[in-house]
């Protein structure tokens, strides 16, 4: 049977790494990890540099994270994050399988689940410190307003989940508009709890801390879609250049034509109003294929126009599927 040898005694054999994750030095992660996994001597040996690796991507991911400015932090960032994290303990994961049990497997599991829990907590404190900073809040008013605010974030991130906004699928505008609305909701409750705790320039500042935020995910959204799209279409630097104006023109033009024909409302839209909003839709992308067919080539114009109509198969499917 192989021998069991104390995690300090696995990972003091090679020189410590300079990073850091979650403030926690990495030779002490490594020397915790494998006191969980209780490592034999063989495992301990094959083990060490992939979670060397892990630890450091991870910790090079949280400093990224954190050199952001605070007006860079919001609910889709931390999305971003989690999204990055998860396909870094993903590729560990994969790696570990072939030397672990599965016992020991499920363990680095709830490792990684609760490093993930102590991630969101320094993301919810650190939205509340914007929030304090940027409201110049008083203490009485951090001690009524704090439960709220972490609430309120907590609903971002819940959104954020359900809405998918880093989905590895199409992400289109007709989606961002429910991610909104959803997001508006949330924040008009947020607002409303707290009028009674501060004052009415402090309630202004905050409005536009959340407009700000979701100009940011827009942004994020865009960009996101047409990553997607280049990369359903295999563009040239060249192309990609000469493109993205194109498709961020014919994004926006989606969202306004959704708000211009009221389906930003959440009440279900009368046939009439979907039969208009169909015909201008289809108009908008009739004239981004225009411009887009001086760029692209034949089989790559036969993609985008797979695209749409796969688009347009979901709008179908989402209204029929509205209460």
């Amino acid at each position: 049977m192989p021998r069991i040898v104390p995690a300090m005694l696995c990972f003091a054999l090679a020189a410590p790494l300079a990073a850091e994750t979650d403030r926690q030095p990495l030779e002490e992660r490594l020397r915790e990890t494998g006191s969980r996994l209780a490592l034999t001597d063989q495992q301990a040996a094959e083990v060490r540099p992939i979670l060397q690796n892990h630890f450091a991507a991870q910790a090079a991911l949280l400093e990224e994270y954190d050199r952001a400015g605070s007006d860079q932090v919001d609910a889709g960032r931390f999305q971003a994050l989690r999204r990055d994290l998860d396909a870094n303990r993903a590729e560990t994961a994969r790696k570990l399988a072939a030397i672990l049990s599965a016992e020991q497997m499920a363990e680095f599991e709830t490792i990684q689940a609760e490093r993930q829990a102590q991630v969101r907590k320094r993301f919810l404190a650190k939205r509340v410190a914007e929030i304090r900073s940027r409201l110049d809040l008083g203490e009485q008013q951090i001690a009524e307003a704090g439960p709220i605010l972490q609430s309120h974030f907590e609903g971002q991130l819940a959104l954020m989940d359900e809405h998918d906004l880093d989905r590895s699928g199409p992400f289109d505008a007709d989606q961002f508009r429910a991610l909104r609305q959803d997001l508006e909701a949330n924040k008009a409750r947020t607002a409303e709890q707290l009028a009674a705790i501060l004052t009415a320039e402090q309630i202004a500042e905050f409005d536009t801390l959340q407009a700000e935020g979701q100009q940011r995910i827009r942004k994020r959204v865009i960009a996101r879609r047409m990553d997607q799209i280049g990369a359903r279409l295999d563009l040239t630097e060249e192309q990609t250049t000469a493109v993205r104006p194109i498709l961020q023109d014919h994004f926006d033009g989606q969202l306004a034509l959704l708000e211009q024909h009221g389906i930003d409302s959440g009440e279900r839209p009368k046939i009439r109003k979907l039969r208009a909003l169909r015909r201008d839709l289809d108009a908008k992308e009739k004239e981004t294929a225009e411009k887009l067919a001086a760029i692209l080539s034949s089989e790559q114009m036969a993609e985008y126009n797979k695209i749409q109509d796969e688009q347009r198969e979901r709008r179908k499917r989402t209204r029929r599927s509205d209460p």
